[in-house]
């Protein structure tokens, strides 16, 4: 089942599946490692509609909830 990052749960890994926003978009989210097929997990989400800390690769970046809103996952 298809799920956007910011619905993800915290600890769980996840592939991104798709990728739903413009050129720019893709490639801002390609530059931070995050492309189709990349496994995923999240480590934090911050209170307060915050950003989401990531696990990508073994490093750990953040990532906006509108951003994580076009990026779509499935569980591992």
């Amino acid at each position: 089942m298809l799920k956007t990052l910011s619905e993800a749960e915290i600890g769980k890994e996840y592939r991104v599946i798709e990728l739903r926003g413009g050129l720019n978009f893709q490639r801002r989210i390609t530059a931070m490692g995050l492309y189709m097929g990349a496994i995923v997990k999240i480590v934090r989400k911050a209170p307060f509609r915050g950003p989401l800390l990531v696990d990508i690769n073994s490093s750990v970046v953040a990532v906006g909830r509108n951003i994580a809103l076009k990026i779509f996952v499935e569980e591992v």
